[in-house]
């Protein structure tokens, strides 16, 4: 019997007590000159953010594949401020007409500034407001 009671608290602590996730995606290829894909995956502790990855890939066509150097440039510019901070890694990278941007953030690991830098404290910390914030925004979001 209390192997049985164990064995109950031990599978609701594994599927109430543990860490969700949320996937959302975006295709923006309304100007054939250009084709941006956005994902972003957050990953929730008890309802509270603890994690989020993002990547976004922008694919030029051939008569616009020279600005893909810039682009690469201009994120790294960007982003550089935050290289090396705590929690935080940042890559960039461009093939041929392809450019990558690779954002990950692990809250646990964050300084308070770093989260205020990237507007991560104090609101839309829950996985509904984030999934209501990037819906309205054009994302299209599973929870799993």
């Amino acid at each position: 019997m209390k192997k049985g009671i164990f064995c109950m608290i031990g599978m609701l602590c594994l599927t109430g007590c543990g860490t969700k996730t949320l996937n959302c995606s975006m295709l923006n290829d309304a100007n054939e000159e250009l084709k941006m894909t956005q994902n972003i995956i957050t990953t929730y502790k008890k309802d509270t953010l603890t994690r989020m990855d993002m990547r976004i890939i922008v694919d030029f066509s051939d008569n616009y594949a020279s600005y893909s150097d810039d682009l690469e440039k201009n994120l790294k510019d960007t982003y550089k401020n935050y290289e090396g901070k705590k929690g935080i890694k940042i890559d960039t990278k461009r093939k041929d007409k392809t450019v990558t941007l690779t954002f990950m953030a692990d809250l646990d690991k964050m300084d308070n500034d770093t989260k205020k830098d990237f507007d991560l404290v104090g609101t839309g910390e829950k996985l509904s407001e984030v999934k209501a914030d990037l819906e309205q925004q054009g994302y299209t979001c599973k929870e799993a």
